[in-house]
């Protein structure tokens, strides 16, 4: 099933999903000063077909706790 893609649906998932369940939020301020320009490029992206869903990296820090 193919969703429907546009800037609207993009807008509602940033503001309502992403822009409130970053933490980092220096890289939501960072993705606001052209939030136009990068969601109208997520879309174009989107809409040609050439996003390709890829693993992402999870690390995590571990404390020493033999201090």
């Amino acid at each position: 099933m193919k969703e429907h893609v546009n800037l609207e649906t993009i807008l509602d998932l940033f503001e309502l999903e992403i822009s409130k369940n970053v933490k980092n939020k220096h890289k939501i301020y960072m993705f606001e000063k052209n939030k136009f320009q990068n969601i109208n490029h997520i879309l174009e992206i989107l809409k040609s077909g050439n996003y390709r869903r890829s693993k992402y990296n999870i690390f995590l820090i571990k404390l020493n706790t033999t201090i």
